[in-house]
């Protein structure tokens, strides 16, 4: 469901659309000696060139989520035999590994974009959230995932104005995304925000916005429970007018917002202020 966040000093038109898949059926293809064959390219530099090779299954743990075998690669270049490998594997069960590894220095967008390219797995994707700016001026997203959830980004970007931005989220994704003012970093992304700021960081890393901060506060769902829950909140004071609403529209489905400058009509005593703002 692709849903638009608009950081705005104006109402801004917004809409969205629910696509929702059915996982796959159960796969029973893991049985010792089970042979797989196909190609394997050289490398990401040399797509044309490609060995043959022959997977072959050698053992596995279902309670543990292990897997393990040979692959046989054959035409290998100076190699007057084929070349056979031992390899290990995880098994993406949902309960010893999910489709997002939390290693290698991969993000949860990163196992997205490589899952999503075979056909089986499109409900990956809970939705689509595209971030928009149509301030006058710059602003720096935060993003922050809830607990036992991955924050995209590394928890916060730069958006010029008139520039959007799309996050694909998982299924069942929650967190919130703010904006931040007057930000400067230097090139370790290190520097300071004038409101909104995490801890002087570019990129958040699970740091939250310093108040006054407008949230967008999100829970997606899933295929077999589609509903998704999303809201503006000002519990945390406000700095940015900003909307929110499904793309294409939806039933029940509704816009979120806080799109006028309540700052006119703040009390004093509630007031924070830097420099001449």
């Amino acid at each position: 469901m692709p849903v638009r966040v608009v950081e705005t000093s104006a109402p801004s038109q917004i809409s969205g659309a629910i696509s929702e898949q059915i996982s796959p059926p159960f796969c029973t293809l893991l049985s010792v000696g089970q042979t797989f064959s196909g190609t394997q390219n050289v490398s990401s530099l040399q797509k044309d060139e490609a060995w043959r090779v022959n997977v072959r299954i050698q053992g596995y743990d279902l309670d543990h989520g292990y897997l393990c075998g040979t692959m046989e690669a054959l035409n290998v270049p100076m190699a007057d035999t084929p070349v056979v490998t031992f390899w290990e594997g995880e098994i993406v069960d949902g309960k010893n590994y999910t489709f997002f590894t939390g290693k290698w220095e991969a993000s949860a967008e990163d196992d997205i974009r490589h899952w999503t390219k075979f056909p089986s797995f499109p409900f990956l994707v809970g939705g689509q959230l595209i971030i928009v700016n149509n301030c006058n001026e710059s602003i720096w997203p935060g993003v922050l995932g809830g607990a036992g959830h991955q924050t995209p980004k590394d928890g916060g970007f730069h958006l010029g104005s008139g520039e959007e931005i799309v996050l694909d989220l998982p299924q069942k994704w929650s967190g919130r995304i703010w904006g931040r003012q007057g930000c400067s970093f230097d090139k370790n992304g290190k520097g300071s925000c004038d409101t909104g700021d995490c801890s002087g960081l570019l990129h958040c890393q699970g740091a939250g916005g310093a108040p006054p901060a407008t949230i967008v506060e999100m829970t997606l769902g899933s295929s077999t429970s589609p509903l998704h829950f999303y809201d503006v909140s000002l519990v945390d004071g406000f700095n940015l007018p900003v909307s929110m609403a499904p793309v294409g529209g939806g039933i029940g489905c509704g816009v979120a917002s806080c799109k006028v400058d309540v700052n006119i009509c703040c009390p004093s005593a509630l007031e924070v202020k830097k420099m001449v703002k």
